[in-house]
């Protein structure tokens, strides 16, 4: 019987101006965001020999922060544009010859199929990265919120029970020990101590700001 001839393939994915975008708050139209902005070209070559490579190059690749309301006049720049590019090939592409090949059994040792080696490469031009203070908290409250996001939602908690005739309504007020420790989980995840977060707000006269910029100096 003829064997069959092997085919060639070739599959190419192109991606635009493709922006991915995560909001600090979805209910809210003028909410903060960070943006992951790139041109994506992806290519996946099969050939005739069995060796396969994978080309990926992402173009323009930037993230910023910004507020939706006001994209262009609130963009702060967290990774400047940079260009990716990640190859995956069989060696004898790269030397013109054929690849010394691995014995992957005892079977492949008696003769019998073996793997060709490939090479994963990856190029990066100059890469500029910078994060502030308020990037970090929108990080934060980016994920404190997803837990929202979740299919299941948020549970429903009792509504208290309604004040009785007469009496004056007062909103919740937090107190600066409540203030205090909300700061303080905020912090630590950043790699503070509860104790050095706590020691830098007294000194600050519990300004978590002033606090902040002492922690980070």
């Amino acid at each position: 019987e003829e064997s069959k001839p092997k085919r060639r393939i070739a599959v190419t994915l192109s991606m635009t101006d493709t922006n991915f975008v995560v909001v600090e708050d979805a209910s809210c139209l003028d909410s903060n965001a960070v943006v992951l902005k790139g041109t994506l070209l992806l290519k996946f070559r099969s050939f005739p020999s069995g060796e396969k490579a994978l080309n990926c190059s992402v173009d323009n690749l930037e993230l910023f922060s910004c507020s939706l309301a006001n994209e262009d006049e609130t963009a702060l720049s967290i990774l400047d544009p940079v260009t990716v590019a990640m190859e995956i090939n069989p060696l004898s592409n790269r030397n013109q010859r054929r690849p010394k090949r691995v014995p992957t059994s005892d079977a492949d040792k008696d003769g019998g199929d073996e793997c060709c080696v490939q090479v994963f490469e990856i190029q990066v031009q100059q890469l500029n990265f910078r994060l502030s203070y308020n990037d970090m908290k929108l990080f934060l409250a980016i994920a404190q919120s997803l837990p929202i996001l979740s299919p299941e939602g948020p549970k429903d908690s009792p509504p208290p029970p309604p004040p009785p005739p007469g009496a004056v309504r007062h909103g919740p007020r937090k107190t600066q020990g409540e203030t205090d420790d909300v700061f303080v989980r905020r912090m630590v995840p950043l790699g503070f101590s509860p104790a050095s977060i706590r020691r830098q707000l007294l000194s600050s006269g519990g300004d978590p700001d002033i606090a902040a910029c002492k922690l980070l100096d």
